[in-house]
């Protein structure tokens, strides 16, 4: 069986909410552990056209990012929970994956969620493209 961490990386980078949103090229950036240097997890993301980028060694401030997401994730859903199925703790991820991208505002994005941060620079660009072409 897979390990919790790389099933969670992979629904992340395979979900269609996320291959719908972005219209632009996606660059990952990520430290070299043994997820996403996965044989596996990089031919996902090179089918899905993620582009790879690698931290440098002993540099955890260049990734905090994504580490504070991933312990947030295995906070509320791994290590309260015993998980005999992957298939049950995909759907509970699923789920947890559109409320964070959805339903929570974060500090970070003043007080927006990711969606209506992404919506709401899509339509700044938008803006700032039109007033330039007129």
């Amino acid at each position: 069986m897979i390990g919790l961490t790389l099933l969670i990386w992979l629904s992340i980078i395979s979900s269609p909410r996320n291959s719908r949103i972005y219209e632009r090229s996606i660059i990952l950036i990520s430290d070299n552990g043994c997820q996403p240097t996965s044989q596996r997890f990089m031919m996902n993301c090179s089918l899905l056209g993620i582009k790879q980028i690698f931290t440098t060694w002993c540099n955890p401030k260049g990734n905090s990012d994504t580490e504070r997401v991933m312990r947030t994730i295995k906070e509320d859903l791994v290590w309260g929970y015993d998980w005999d199925n992957p298939f049950e703790f995909r759907i509970a991820l699923a789920k947890w994956i559109h409320n964070y991208n959805e339903d929570f505002p974060h500090q970070s994005l003043n007080n927006m969620t990711p969606k209506q941060f992404y919506e709401n620079s899509i339509n700044n660009e938008l803006n700032s493209t039109l007033k330039i072409s007129c």
